[in-house]
């Protein structure tokens, strides 16, 4: 649910920006990609991997330090794949790649370590 939410966040925002024209697709991934991780964060510390116990502030930046490699990587792959397919597509495509692998071992293994994952 978590991933979800931020993912709709997310998309709402980029769609936004490049649907009125007020920002290209490589910039509005990476806007779009801050606000749906300002949500992932919060969510993953208190629900998702009920790590409330931990340093938020340690979390945090660890955090960060992960969102920003995801924004990054998520970036450039867009901006490549929209070359080629429609840029949603190409959203899409990377955002489910990237929430399966990347994202969510990152955050389960460095920064929120001894959470409990819930189901």
């Amino acid at each position: 649910m978590a991933a979800i939410a931020a993912s709709l966040v997310d998309f709402l925002v980029f769609g936004l920006l490049v649907h009125t024209g007020w920002m290209k697709v490589g910039p509005a991934t990476a806007t779009g990609m801050v606000c749906g991780g300002i949500l992932a964060f919060v969510m993953g510390r208190t629900w998702v991997f009920d790590a409330r116990q931990g340093a938020a502030l340690g979390q945090g930046i660890r955090y960060g330090l992960v969102w920003i490699g995801n924004i990054v990587l998520s970036t450039l792959l867009v901006k490549a794949l929209a070359v080629h397919v429609h840029y949603m597509v190409a959203r899409v495509g990377v955002s489910v790649v990237m929430g399966l692998t990347y994202s969510y071992f990152m955050q389960r293994w460095f920064v929120f370590p001894h959470g409990a994952t819930k189901r």
